[in-house]
């Protein structure tokens, strides 16, 4: 039975993380031509998406461009894009602990920013931090109440944390609300397999 809530969950999560990817929420920025500092490249990202970082599977350049803008943002700390772009490059090297400290410096700038706060949870969840998971979707929902996401979310972390019957209540409130097609759809997925539980 636990094995099945935690298959459950995982596949609830990639398809969550498939969804923000498809949605464009990691995919690489424009350049900020007014800093000097360069766009970070495709082949800065890992390797392999399921692996840790480690020297075989990270490019070299990866390195390097979180060093820029770690040394960047010592100068200029309200600098708030390319503290969203360490963010997001620390995420996609899976060094959540990392991109964490990032997002919640970027989001004392820009408190109420709904991206960040997605990204924040996801980041939180990765690490297997519930509780704080839980918290930035709960400030999340007191900006925007119907947010889909953010619903979807709260049922995923409700459901790691073994709340399965309050995770099906929330994604059976996203299903009569119709909030968003994609999130409908992993939602009615989410309650077909809870249902088989």
């Amino acid at each position: 039975m636990k094995n099945r809530l935690t298959l459950i969950i995982s596949l609830a999560l990639f398809m969550l993380f498939l969804l923000l990817y498809m949605n464009g929420t990691f995919q690489a920025q424009e350049p900020d031509l007014s800093s000097g500092l360069p766009r970070v490249p495709d082949t800065a990202m890992p390797l392999n998406e399921n692996a840790s970082p480690s020297a075989e599977n990270v490019a070299a350049s990866y390195y390097e461009k979180v060093g820029q803008l770690e040394e960047y943002l010592q100068t200029n700390p309200t600098d708030t894009t390319h503290i969203l772009r360490l963010a997001r490059l620390l995420q996609e090297g899976h060094q959540p602990a990392e991109a964490s400290d990032w997002y919640e410096a970027y989001l004392d700038l820009n408190p109420n920013d709904i991206q960040s706060m997605l990204d924040l949870a996801n980041t939180y969840g990765e690490s297997g931090e519930w509780e704080k998971a839980l918290g930035i979707t709960d400030r999340l929902l007191q900006v925007d109440p119907d947010n889909g996401k953010a619903l979807y979310n709260k049922a995923a972390i409700l459901a790691n944390r073994g709340n399965l019957d309050e995770a099906t209540d929330l994604w059976e409130q996203i299903v009569e609300k119709e909030l968003d097609n994609e999130i409908v759809l992993l939602s009615k997925n989410a309650l077909d397999r809870a249902s088989k539980m």
